[in-house]
């Protein structure tokens, strides 16, 4: 739960900071945003060390995580970026088929 309040507030101040720069800024973009998500892996993997509950836990926080790895598209087109969340979106993406692995069958 510790997870999700902190990428809320994240995502929060990143989105107080895109408002304030209008829509022709480029200081924040959804490279900013998957960077910023990146912190919360290690979040995510200690939950993965603590058995099947602690797995499911870390999977609810990566599918909450997700969504809040890009910008807001409708505040700006600029908000897509230079190409610099590739690396982000692909170790958020290694985490969660990690998590996929310890579920239970």
């Amino acid at each position: 739960k510790k997870i999700l309040n902190d990428v809320d507030k994240k995502v929060s101040s990143l989105d107080a900071r895109v408002k304030k720069m209008g829509p022709n800024g480029r200081s924040i973009t959804s490279d900013t945003y998957a960077e910023a998500m990146l912190k919360y892996i290690k979040d995510v993997q200690k939950l993965m060390g603590m058995g099947q509950d602690g797995a499911r836990c870390a999977f609810n926080a990566m599918l909450y995580i997700g969504p809040h790895a890009h910008g807001d598209l409708e505040a700006s087109w600029k908000m897509c970026g230079f190409g610099e969340s590739e690396e982000p979106y692909k170790e958020l993406d290694e985490v969660m088929l990690e998590v996929i692995a310890l579920r239970e069958d």
